[in-house]
């Protein structure tokens, strides 16, 4: 008689959980892609246009994986108990980083527009933290793929979206971009995941940092000269400092 074959119980859990991971990727994509190509097309503002995308197509995605239940679609986005603490990173960042900016010298443009700095400062770094940390970080990291390896691969990837702000420079141009705003998922993803996934404190942290380095000038990438990465390096080191005095270590799997 010919042995029988040996049953591996662990194929449908590897099975979903590729599966799971595929679908946040092509998610995103989506929504990226989306944003990119259809952007022209609503009568809003280019950053109204990306938060409302980068917000309705991954909540639409959880909603049907969680077969209707919003709330728990929206838990799964980053959407969790609000706690207060996860406000004050970012805090830290904008008074280190501001105060950095105007100790060297540095002072408002004569055209300040309010409006517009509050468009790229704190209503794109809330479309994006919402697409590459509280749908994509936490959808790796439910997917099984763990925590440290979730917002390298968002941060990875968050940087290539970079790229179509320098897409016409010069090779070394867009390694920076890309380097430097990989670097910056990568903490926004680990302090979101510090604070137990809660998606607000990844966009208090990003708007911390974006909100001087917009509203003094600083440059219109993400490169910056002198002045503005000391500022920047000022901003997350308080950062950095804040989480780790507000939080334990995550116990996530």
């Amino acid at each position: 008689m010919r042995p029988a074959t040996p049953v591996n119980d662990d194929e449908p859990t590897r099975v979903s959980r590729v599966a799971a991971f595929a679908l946040v990727f092509a998610t995103v994509v989506v929504a990226y892609v989306a944003f990119r190509e259809g952007a022209g097309f609503l009568p809003l503002p280019h950053n109204i246009t990306k938060l409302l995308l980068w917000l309705v197509i991954p909540l639409a995605v959880l909603i049907v994986q969680t077969r209707g239940d919003v709330g728990a679609a929206l838990s799964e986005m980053g959407f969790r108990r609000l706690r207060v603490s996860a406000l004050l990173p970012g805090l830290a960042a904008l008074l280190a980083a501001g105060g950095a900016l105007i100790a060297q010298g540095a002072s408002l443009p004569s055209n300040f527009d309010v409006a517009a700095l509050a468009l790229s400062a704190i209503v794109a770094p809330l479309a994006e933290e919402l697409l590459f940390r509280g749908y994509l970080v936490n959808g790796l990291v439910a997917s099984g793929l763990g925590p440290v390896r979730a917002f390298v691969v968002g941060g990875l990837l968050f940087g290539l979206a970079h790229l179509g702000n320098v897409w016409h420079a010069d090779p070394s141009t867009m390694v920076l971009e890309v380097t430097i705003t990989a670097a910056g998922g990568m903490l926004f993803g680990w302090t979101m995941l510090r604070f137990e996934g809660a998606v607000v404190a990844a966009m208090a942290f990003h708007a911390g940092l974006n909100l001087p380095w917009d509203a003094f000038g600083v440059d219109s990438t993400a490169i910056g000269g002198a002045a503005g990465n000391v500022a920047r390096a000022a901003g997350i080191a308080a950062g950095i400092l804040t989480v780790l005095l507000l939080t334990r270590r995550p116990k996530l799997r």
